[in-house]
C-alpha cells in the first residue's frame, strides 16, 4: 500500500504523487524523552515497472520532543500512538 502525498511533488512536469518513508521513533513512553525523525522522499511508479524517486525533493520532520508537540498538536500525537501501538501488536504477535 503506497502512501498517497495530499500535495504531490511536480519536477519537470512530471508528477510524483508517493512517499517512501523512513521513519525513527524512540520509545514513547512518559516521563521518558522520546523523538520522531521522519523522511518522506517522493515517488511515481514507472510504466514498465520498478519506481522512480526524486530523493532532492524529500520531506523531513525533526521532533525531538514528542510530549510537548503532542499537547498542541493531536494529529501528530494520533500518527505516533498509532504507530508505536501497532509495532507493539506485531513485536507481540510475532514473539519478538
Amino acid at each position: 500500500m503506497p502512501l498517497i502525498s495530499s500535495n504531490p511533488t511536480i519536477v519537470d512536469g512530471v508528477e510524483y504523487p508517493y512517499f517512501l518513508v523512513n521513519l525513527s521513533i524512540s520509545p514513547y513512553d512518559p516521563p521518558r524523552g522520546a523523538s520522531v525523525a521522519l523522511r518522506l522522499t517522493p515517488y511515481r511508479d514507472l510504466e514498465l515497472g520498478g519506481i522512480e524517486a526524486q530523493p532532492d525533493y524529500a520531506k523531513a520532520v525533526s521532533i525531538l520532543d514528542v510530549f510537548e508537540v503532542a499537547e498542541s498538536d493531536p494529529a501528530f500525537e494520533k500518527a505516533v500512538v498509532g504507530i508505536m501501538n501497532t509495532l507493539q501488536e506485531f513485536i507481540t504477535d510475532k514473539g519478538l
